[in-house]
């Protein structure tokens, strides 16, 4: 008959005292059911984003934050390049239903004759960007929050340390679009279609980067690369997090 796991266990501590080597007390049950911190997802692959993203249930993401530093673009005679840098809620999940985005930041945008103009706005997606008529210039400290008020009213708040203005909007979505609030991101973009080029911004270091006040890696997360439309070539990448609430992101390819 065999012997019971139990008995076999008594047997190897036994066994393990008569030979001097202390058994290893089991590690104890945690009553909360705790498993430790919450695992970053693996990398996921998108077409215009690349940073990261809080990813959870409906109705459990209403605020979102970070600061960053406006990235100088390097412009290319011949090409039209667009980038943008934001915080918002919503969007990473359209295959769920998530279908808006609540965000506001800056971008870079180099015309084909090598102009090149920076701008700060904010957007209720799906409905159209709303510009500010604040000057932005590279090196200018910024600061960004989405908070949601309800699941159709947001503020928006935008700060420029450097040029020393602030916008603060209160935006709400028509009555066909509902935000679920089940994701937050920190981004840098290539906005429009996937076959608008992204313009060479070097890299752009996000800090502070909170969700619900708590710091986005202490959250379930993924990060999230910028990839052309045949998947074969990175655009932006993003680094790895430090202090739960920093990364870069760094410009490979139009």
């Amino acid at each position: 008959m065999p012997r019971s796991r139990g008995h076999a266990l008594t047997t190897v501590v036994t066994l393990l005292a008569l030979l001097g080597v202390a058994a290893a007390a089991p590690p104890a049950p945690d009553p909360c059911g705790h498993h430790g911190p919450p695992r970053s997802r693996e990398d996921h692959e998108k077409g215009n984003w690349a940073g990261y993203e809080a990813l959870g249930a409906i109705d459990e993401f209403h605020d979102v934050e970070a600061r960053w530093r406006q990235p100088a673009a390097m412009c290319a005679s011949g090409r039209a390049t667009y980038a943008t840098f934001w915080v918002g809620l919503d969007g990473a999940r359209p295959e769920e239903g998530d279908n808006t985005v609540e965000q506001t930041g800056t971008g870079a945008w180099c015309a084909p004759d090598g102009r090149v103009e920076y701008y700060a706005w904010y957007e209720l997606f799906p409905t159209d960007i709303v510009d500010y008529n604040d000057p932005v210039r590279p090196g200018d400290q910024l600061q960004a929050e989405v908070r949601a008020l309800s699941h159709d009213c947001f503020e928006l708040f935008l700060r420029d340390f450097t040029q020393k203005w602030t916008q603060i909007t209160y935006a709400r979505h028509p009555p066909r679009d509902t935000a679920l609030l089940n994701c937050a991101e920190v981004i840098a973009e290539a906005p429009g279609p996937r076959s608008t080029l992204l313009t060479d911004f070097g890299s752009v270091r996000f800090t502070d980067s909170l969700v619900n006040m708590r710091p986005l890696g202490s959250l379930n997360h993924r990060s999230v690369t910028m990839v052309t439309p045949d998947r074969r070539t990175a655009r932006a990448v993003p680094g790895p997090l430090t202090r739960g609430k920093d990364f870069s992101v760094d410009w490979e390819d139009y």
